[in-house]
């Protein structure tokens, strides 16, 4: 990187991209961020929801208690199978759309690509062998690091708000601290690929394929109702469906959304692309019922369940919910991590 390059850097302001589930809007960031797996992951649930024929929810779970806070097998089970297929798509195809063209991103979001999925792969009964829908072949996988990301939101009384996430990627980032400025550079450029025919290749002047994905919800009236986010990698877009479902469906307030225990699809890796799917494992924390373990294990998943300091890598959130009628707001932060609710 030259000061050349530095001088020539232009902030880009992008429209977000969206998705309906369960009545409610949920903005994401698009590609090359992993936004676009939320939403993806969403689409997929909102299929099983209106196969099923669970209702709607009328509103937000907002100043009364909480709802039931235990997942079924069956409500894992087709989460997990959702963050996924999600997965196997945006591996093959998220790449930075201000150098190519061609990322499929209204297509990739289209609630019928979720229903298609949905209905080709998912089984009620057994884990999903997704087939990688390219024919780059899969490169070697990267080295595992600590990461280091920081996140808050804010919202004011008349329903402005700011969603934000920033991260040096992994430790220090680059561990290159720019004289006289008193923080390192960051070492997003970890997630190009170096084959050259996957769209995420290498290249100069282009963004790689990150994980950096603040998140809000509206009504369908674009009324903002919740401004949320979820560090952790390729625990992002997953901690924002599992946030989701939380308040959506399960009806759970801020705090209890953040307190629930979490699954983590694991092993995935934008190196080796949409194949990783097939190797993932999951990774399930301290708190669930012993018997969904088991009824995971039968559906064939891989599963390790997971505790201690470990829990890091379900990653951290904040949420703040906001009553459209009344303007009072609501507020939690994930215990696993540092940081606390606060009002003024």
């Amino acid at each position: 990187m030259t000061h050349e390059d530095l001088l020539e850097h232009t902030t880009v302001e992008l429209e977000p991209i969206s998705t309906v589930y369960n009545g409610h809007v949920v903005w994401e960031v698009p590609p090359p961020t992993a936004g676009v797996v939320t939403l993806m992951g969403l689409n997929i649930l909102e299929a099983h929801r209106v196969k099923s024929r669970r209702r709607k929810r009328p509103s937000l779970n907002f100043g009364k208690a909480s709802g039931p806070t235990e997942w079924t097998t069956e409500q894992l089970h087709v989460a997990i199978e959702a963050c996924r297929l999600a997965f196997a798509d945006a591996l093959a195809w998220v790449a930075d759309p201000l150098v190519h063209d061609d990322v499929p991103v209204e297509q990739m979001i289209n609630f019928e690509r979720g229903k298609q999925r949905y209905q080709q792969y998912f089984d009620p009964d057994k884990a999903c062998r997704p087939e990688p829908c390219t024919t780059i072949p899969a490169g070697p996988p990267k080295r595992e690091h600590g990461g280091d990301t920081c996140q808050w939101v804010v919202v004011d009384g008349d329903g402005n708000a700011a969603s934000f996430i920033q991260s040096n990627y992994m430790g220090f980032g680059t561990g290159i601290v720019p004289e006289g400025c008193g923080f390192s550079l960051q070492n997003r450029c970890h997630g190009f690929i170096l084959d050259p025919n996957h769209p995420n290749t290498l290249g100069p002047r282009k963004r790689p394929y990150h994980t950096i994905m603040p998140g809000m919800i509206t009504d369908t009236e674009d009324n903002l109702t919740v401004a949320f986010g979820c560090m952790g990698g390729y625990m992002q877009p997953q901690g924002h469906i599992q946030l989701v479902l939380n308040m959506l469906d399960l009806e759970m307030d801020p705090q209890a959304a953040l307190d629930a225990p979490r699954f983590c699809v694991d092993k995935l890796d934008s190196a080796v692309g949409p194949r990783s799917v097939l190797s993932s494992q999951v990774l399930l924390e301290g708190g669930f019922h012993p018997d969904v373990q088991e009824g995971l294990a039968e559906k064939g998943h891989k599963i390790s369940v997971v505790g201690g300091f470990s829990r890091s890598v379900f990653g951290k959130g904040q949420i703040i919910m906001r009553d459209v009628k009344s303007g009072v707001l609501c507020a939690g932060s994930d215990p696993r991590g540092d940081g606390c609710a606060m009002g003024w």
